[in-house]
């Protein structure tokens, strides 16, 4: 028998953990950013791509500069109060705040690495904040600067995840030795010393196509995103924050090589970057789509097809399971009302296009929908 379920859904949503083969990850230009950002370092929406806030590198102004779908600068909020000696890095927390990491620190020598928080800019009457700041020192730094063969100590990349910052330093050691570590600190105003909780290594030949320059954290905080210039890796499966414990996919980033300083998911599918404007190249907004198996659970025993599905799917498993179906939103569209073993089949006729969460009992998967 052929469930049925009736219901409006946007847009897509990715959950579970695979490892791919390697492989490209094209990107298409979405457009110029504006001559006020030849610098662009950080990147994060607060309305799935409807508008992006970003701003320059260190040496810039104290601006965020919101962004339409056409690059076009349509509000700029100016920081009050906070210089930017080294904006590195941008994201938000789940009410829509605005941590900016200025915690860049090429020689590996700063005493006064900070985030910034800025309040959800809709909740701002004006265009000019105090923002909150979060003060920081690295615990293990042996020297300010330590030795070459110890310069683990610039920052380039941050995400929030349960009320928590994760930060991931870029490698300046020489020679280089491929490790990006991943540090912790509270997402609210305060001094803190923080050591690595672990690391990663992206790879051991060039610094520049493996050194760590931006991150980003799908919607639902199942997929990390570590960025260089030329390569992404995706991290899955993991539990709580322990990243780098889950599966890992590297990719190639399509077309020329230009210096990459920002990326963000604009939904759960979709990720955005820029890169900086230098020597006539760059200074762009781009887009690249995952592809649809990235996220499926690895060694779970569940079976979904035709995925992607136009009308119907069906879905099966070997045990007793209850088998959910939920919206981008966490909003669930069906459930069993008793679990079932073997097969089910849902028309997914009435559901737009979009990648959808499929769960059997605590396990997950996704779902595209592709039908017009």
């Amino acid at each position: 028998m052929i469930q049925r379920l009736r219901s409006g859904i946007a847009a897509a949503l990715l959950s579970g953990a695979a490892t791919l083969p390697a492989q490209t990850l094209d990107l298409e230009t979405r457009c110029n950013l504006p001559s006020t950002l030849p610098e662009s370092s950080g990147l994060t929406t607060l309305n799935g791509g409807q508008t992006w806030w970003t701003h320059n590198d260190g040496g810039n102004g104290a601006f965020l500069y919101e962004l339409d779908t056409n690059c076009q600068v349509i509000r700029t909020l100016t920081l009050q109060d906070a210089p930017n000696k080294d904006w590195e890095d941008l994201t938000h927390d789940d009410q829509g705040r605005l941590y900016i990491g200025d915690f860049g620190n090429n020689e590996n020598d700063r005493t006064n690495l900070r985030i910034f928080i800025v309040p959800n800019p809709d909740s701002l009457a004006g265009d000019s904040v105090v923002p909150g700041k979060i003060t920081f020192q690295y615990a293990d730094q042996p020297g300010f600067p330590p030795a070459a063969d110890r310069l683990h100590y610039d920052m380039e990349a941050m995400v929030w995840l349960q009320d928590t910052l994760h930060l991931f330093s870029k490698n300046r050691t020489q020679p280089f030795s491929g490790y990006t570590r991943h540090y912790k600190l509270p997402a609210i105003p305060g001094d803190y010393s923080i050591s690595p909780s672990d690391s990663f290594l992206t790879g051991t030949g060039s610094n520049l196509q493996y050194w760590i320059t931006g991150a980003a954290l799908s919607p639902e905080g199942r997929i990390l995103a570590l960025m260089s210039s030329d390569r992404l890796w995706t991290f899955t499966g993991y539990s709580g924050s322990a990243f780098f414990k889950g599966q890992v996919q590297a990719w190639t980033l399509s077309g020329s090589y230009t210096q990459k300083e920002a990326v963000a998911f604009q939904d759960s599918v979709t990720l955005a970057f820029t890169d900086e404007k230098l020597f006539g190249t760059g200074g762009k907004l781009y887009k690249a789509v995952l592809p649809v198996t990235t996220g499926i659970p690895a060694g779970i025993y569940l079976r979904m097809f035709p995925n992607p599905a136009d009308d119907s799917v069906i879905i099966q498993h070997p045990d007793q399971a209850t088998i959910q179906l939920f919206a981008p939103s966490g909003h669930r569209l069906y459930e069993t009302f008793r679990p079932v073993r073997g097969e089910l089949t849902l028309d997914v006729s009435s559901l737009p296009r979009g990648v959808y969460l499929v769960r059997v009992n605590n396990k997950s998967a996704r779902l595209l929908i592709r039908h017009p």
